[in-house]
């Protein structure tokens, strides 16, 4: 028997323990030696004549709701729409970037581009739409939708994008959790998300 702060312990729960804290100090020192760079994810345009849609949610679990944002852009980086929706019966955040990406596609197709890039933050959700292999997840059904309207298009890809690379979208899914309805503009969006696609057009290189 071992004495760990003044319990007793059975010899293997403390070597256990000891090699499990060793491990966490591990992982500590190389998140901290190589740390993460945030900054350098940023917001790139698509190539012409694709327009590039980027979708983002926000998820109640104590209301089982959720709210799409969604800002559509050129590769001038120019705002050609906006809307934010809201989804019922939503039991997790997957589902709710899952339907996020179902609204984008919806309201690509309601403005008539026929060329598009559909880029959000939930790399499960971009990971499930590249995939040619059948899906058992919780979102399948939002997934097999979402491929059968790409085929709708005449190109239809998706990226992933860092949380940086989002803002637009995040602020409008903000928006929508503030309200009661469902609001979608044509050739411009809401002042925090105008704002916040003015600073991403700072990354698009001159012509």
């Amino acid at each position: 028997m071992l004495i760990h702060e003044g319990i007793q312990q059975e010899q293997s729960l403390v070597i256990t323990f000891i090699k499990s804290h060793i491990s966490e100090l591990q992982q500590l020192t190389t998140r901290l030696s190589h740390p993460q760079t945030h900054s350098a994810v940023h917001w790139s345009p698509p190539h012409p004549p694709d327009v590039k849609i980027n979708f983002d949610a926000s998820f109640s679990p104590r209301q089982n709701k959720s709210w799409s944002g969604l800002i559509v852009r050129n590769s001038l980086g120019e705002i050609l729409g906006s809307a934010y929706r809201m989804g019922l019966h939503i039991a997790s955040p997957f589902e709710a970037e899952a339907q996020a990406l179902l609204h984008g596609l919806e309201f690509a197709k309601d403005l008539g581009f026929n060329s598009v890039e559909v880029e959000g933050d939930s790399r499960s959700v971009i990971k499930k739409m590249n995939e040619t292999s059948l899906d058992r997840s919780r979102i399948r059904s939002f997934v097999i939708d979402a491929k059968q309207m790409a085929q709708d298009f005449h190109r239809c890809r998706f990226t992933f994008t860092g949380r940086n690379g989002n803002a637009a979208a995040h602020a409008m899914a903000a928006l929508g959790r503030r309200d009661t309805e469902d609001r979608f503009w044509v050739d411009e969006a809401p002042p925090e998300a105008t704002t916040a696609a003015d600073s991403d057009r700072r990354y698009i290189d001159p012509p």
